[in-house]
């Protein structure tokens, strides 16, 4: 019973590390995109680095438009204060 609660318990482990390592490539991929399109001189655009930003890619480059919402609180000045700056 021992044995098995401890490879169930590094079994998720495992399915965590995973999903935070996809998670983490997607959002590198991201960063990379976005770092191309600000760069005037960048004629290539690594959209095709992950699934993340193939789904992103006719809202990152395309001619829609982006909106975002902004949740903030008076209980959590800081945290407020750094949303509405980054949503601005």
């Amino acid at each position: 019973s021992h044995l098995y609660y401890d490879k169930a318990k590094r079994l998720k482990a495992d399915v965590r590390l995973k999903e935070g390592i996809h998670i983490n490539t997607g959002l590198l991929a991201l960063g990379k995109v976005i770092a191309a399109l600000c760069d005037s001189k960048q004629q290539y655009i690594p959209y095709r680095e992950s699934k993340l930003t193939r789904l992103l890619q006719d809202s990152l480059g395309g001619s829609s438009q982006t909106l975002m919402l902004a949740c903030v609180t008076p209980q959590n000045l800081h945290e407020t204060t750094t949303t509405l700056s980054y949503a601005s």
